[in-house]
């Protein structure tokens, strides 16, 4: 009896712990008039219906726990597919990241909108999820790069660091804030990049107007295609830590 007794209390804290497992959402959705104040969204209604409703995919790392913050790594996609990496997901796991970025935001994409898309999307996280506010990332690739550089330069107080993959302004931005070049950037790229020399340049650019935590990634034999795994666990280790690996 006690034998089965034992069994039956086992089976009993089994099933308490499935009936606590949590569900997270894999898409979040909201508006402009929802997430931004009035005059905001009024502001940009000529690129984006104060009521349009905007989707975002998101993946939230296995063992999130509200009560250690997760970081947050908002993409722009240069196509309209917001699907985060496969190969990523175990990365977002072991940092304990949150991914979240916008369907239907690529380069075709009024550039204001895909902004905007952008400081929606971590509006909407922040009240869905607790973030750490020292690890709020901003990222694309390609074009979807370039738009994510704008949008770290324009939101230095919102977004504390940037990982420009294959694609990056700098040069044609407005005169770049203090705030801006005391945030961590990671300049992401490869010997087969096409955009190797323009992102080389930029790196450039933004240490010889004083950044101190920039770090430029060139890859051997890397085309012009998302990071690996291993690239990414280092482009977020830097964003994280300002040290480069050795």
């Amino acid at each position: 009896m006690r034998a089965l007794l034992a069994v039956l209390f086992s089976l009993a804290l089994l099933g308490a712990g499935w009936a606590q497992t949590v569900e997270h959402p894999t898409r979040l959705k909201g508006t402009s008039a929802q997430l931004l104040r009035p005059e905001e969204s009024a502001r940009f209604a000529e690129a984006l219906d104060v009521n349009k409703e905007v989707s975002w995919r998101v993946y939230v790392p296995e063992g999130y726990d509200p009560e250690k913050p997760a970081g947050l790594l908002v993409y722009i996609s240069p196509s309209s597919s917001g699907r985060i990496p496969p190969a990523w997901k175990g990365v977002m796991d072991e940092e304990n990241m949150i991914y979240i970025a916008a369907g239907k935001s690529g380069n075709k994409v009024n550039p204001t909108r895909r902004m905007l898309f952008a400081l929606m999307a971590r509006i909407k996280a922040g009240e869905t999820f607790e973030l750490d506010p020292t690890r709020i990332y901003v990222s694309g690739f390609s074009g979807g790069g370039r738009m994510a550089s704008y949008v770290s330069a324009l939101f230095p107080q919102i977004f504390t660091g940037g990982l420009y993959i294959c694609g990056v302004e700098y040069a044609t931005l407005a005169e770049p804030t203090p705030a801006f070049l005391a945030r961590r950037h990671v300049f992401l790229t490869g010997q087969r990049d096409f955009n190797r020399d323009e992102t080389k340049r930029r790196f450039g650019e933004m240490q010889a107007d004083g950044a101190q935590a920039v770090h430029l990634m060139d890859i051997p034999n890397f085309e012009h295609e998302l990071p690996r795994a291993r690239h990414l666990r280092e482009a977020i280790s830097f964003l994280d830590t300002g040290a480069a690996p050795e």
